[in-house]
């Protein structure tokens, strides 16, 4: 099992419909444009599903998530059991037509401090 115990570091390279014509692009290849005015908006969402932090407007490739922000923003006073985080790109005023989302399912919250396998 893996487990965040610190800040999350969101990643991604950045793509260009424009560019990428020759070929299929896979996942983890290298950056390939982007595309002028290009952004993105990184969402958070906390252990019910609920929206708890937008993070618009960014250039680069990596936005992170101080864990202080977490416990602050989870109305629980603690870390989040899970998180999901949602990614989109955004162009000339336009959503990208699919974001690319991640769930992560790790041990977080109370179990955090006691340990990652605390009643295991």
């Amino acid at each position: 099992m893996s487990a965040i115990t610190g800040a999350l570091t969101v990643s991604w390279a950045h793509r260009s419909r424009i560019l990428q014509t020759a070929y299929l692009v896979t996942q983890g290849e290298a950056n390939i444009g982007p595309e002028p005015g290009t952004s993105y908006t990184v969402r958070i969402y906390e252990e019910t599903g609920t929206l708890r932090h937008t993070e618009a407007g960014l250039t680069g490739t990596s936005w992170t998530y101080p864990i202080a922000s977490e416990i602050a923003e989870s109305g629980l006073n603690r870390p989040n059991e899970k998180l999901s985080v949602r990614l989109e790109t955004v162009r000339d005023g336009y959503t990208s037509w699919q974001a690319q989302q991640i769930d992560i399912p790790a041990c977080r919250g109370y179990g955090m401090f006691y340990g990652g396998t605390y009643g295991e």
